[in-house]
């Protein structure tokens, strides 16, 4: 979590209520996207050896981009926090256009490696010229055989007239 005076002072945040104890840090702000010159709703609590911020936008849900945004203003660019996606039997939906980021503070969060993230430095532009000339180099039997092993189900017909 960035330092509290560094938060509640950020331009792009409208204050609306904060307190701060021993125990619990809590601030509600309004975001103020100056691209997309939207507003969103920000719920940001420090509380029980967690960090989570709440993201709500008017008649939309926020988008990644957004969500980025908010992050950077509450935490350093390279600390890493979480989007859960809980189990059904505990999903609790009491907005449907809020998002939420989390963060331990008992613990550093396991990240996957970089490689399973894709290729570092390479643009989706180009990750995705890439794939396609990976993909049309392949022989048909190739094609099928990445699509079976991906979980591609493939129809007959496609695959007795080669155009995959």
């Amino acid at each position: 979590m960035k330092i509290y005076e560094q938060i509640i002072n950020n331009p792009k945040l409208t204050i609306l209520t904060q307190h701060r104890d021993e125990d619990v840090i809590q601030i509600r702000a309004n975001y103020n996207d100056p691209v997309a010159r939207k507003s969103y709703w920000c719920k940001f609590t420090k509380a029980q050896g967690w960090e989570h911020l709440t993201v709500s936008g008017k008649n939309k849900v926020p988008d990644w981009d957004v969500m980025c945004k908010v992050k950077d203003i509450f935490w350093d660019e390279e600390e890493c926090c979480i989007e859960y996606h809980p189990r059904k039997s505990q999903y609790i939906n009491n907005n449907e256009y809020c998002l939420h980021i989390w963060r331990p503070d008992f613990m550093e969060l396991p990240e996957p490696p970089l490689h399973l993230l894709g290729i570092q430095g390479m643009s989706s532009e180009e990750s995705s010229k890439l794939t396609s000339t990976l993909i049309n180099n392949l022989s048909l039997d190739e094609k099928l055989a990445l699509a079976d092993k991906i979980g591609i189900k493939i129809n007959r017909k496609l695959k007795r007239g080669g155009g995959i």
